[in-house]
């Protein structure tokens, strides 16, 4: 994911970098609930940014999402690193389902001595990835059909406490948010952001374009399979020579762009 947006940055791709699974828990026709485990693995840049997940899925004009009252917050659970926690996950004040896993993702890591980031620099790969595991439990009546079972919307927002560079100097760090290309922003998000002046964003509410260039890149991506994210300030089509073709063409062509990694230029994954 990219944290400068609306602004393109030396896009790397690995301002954070996390590596998830959700698991649906249904019976007889019922939704019971999540289960959504995985690791962070990088931290690209110094802005404090919180990673959360919104129960939603779009496929095209067919929106299915979970609401807030439909969760029984009760019986949420968030280990990380082992630890149960106690920040409040189900967030407060919206009317949908978000999940607030970590509200500042730099709080949870360990850098390495002489590193400036999180497992993205060169020689920068021995510190621990940061493990969650998120349990769900949904109050009666929602159906398995209504609820989303394999594509969710993570998504990064603005850490409380912490500048996000001068145009947000005087807004609400949460209003700022970064997610998948075309997935629209939550009720928190500042809609004046869309179209800031100067921007490299190209989003349009009337069109539903959301969190892309004019070229139709996007700000945050979700590989369907574990990949090596771009080391520090390498240009993710350098990295990966295919990737413009697949963005450019809304994912119609090179489907596996991934799998073609320019290897000087990536943190593998055993490191």
């Amino acid at each position: 994911m990219k944290i400068k947006w609306p602004f393109a940055g030396d896009y790397d791709f690995n301002d954070l970098v996390v590596n998830y699974r959700t698991k649906l828990i249904e019976k007889d026709g019922q939704a019971l609930g999540y289960k959504i485990e995985g690791e962070l693995v990088g931290i690209g840049a110094s802005y404090h940014n919180g990673f959360a997940v919104r129960l939603v899925q779009n496929s095209g004009s067919n929106i299915k999402r979970i609401l807030r009252s439909q969760v029984n917050e009760s019986e949420i659970s968030l280990i990380i690193n082992n630890e149960v926690q106690t920040h409040t996950v189900l967030e407060e004040g919206v009317n949908e389902a978000i999940l607030i896993i970590m509200p500042d993702t730099w709080s949870y890591v360990t850098n390495q001595s002489g590193c400036s980031f999180f497992r993205t620099e060169n020689g920068c790969y021995t510190s621990d990835k940061v493990s969650f595991t998120l349990s769900v439990s949904l109050n009666a009546g929602v159906s398995s059909v209504n609820a989303p079972k394999y594509t969710l919307d993570p998504f990064i927002f603005g850490a409380s406490g912490y500048s996000h560079g001068q145009f947000l100097s005087s807004k609400d760090p949460r209003s700022w948010e970064v997610h998948l290309k075309n997935q629209a922003p939550t009720e928190k998000f500042n809609q004046s952001l869309f179209n800031y002046p100067g921007s490299d964003d190209a989003s349009n509410n009337l069109f539903g374009y959301y969190f892309q260039s004019p070229n139709g890149l996007p700000w945050a991506i979700e590989v369907g399979a574990q990949w090596a994210h771009p080391k520090e300030k390498v240009d993710i089509t350098h990295a990966y020579s295919e990737f413009k073709t697949f963005a450019e063409s809304s994912g119609r062509e090179s489907t596996l762009w991934f799998s073609s990694a320019k290897l000087e230029n990536v943190v593998l994954r055993g490191e």
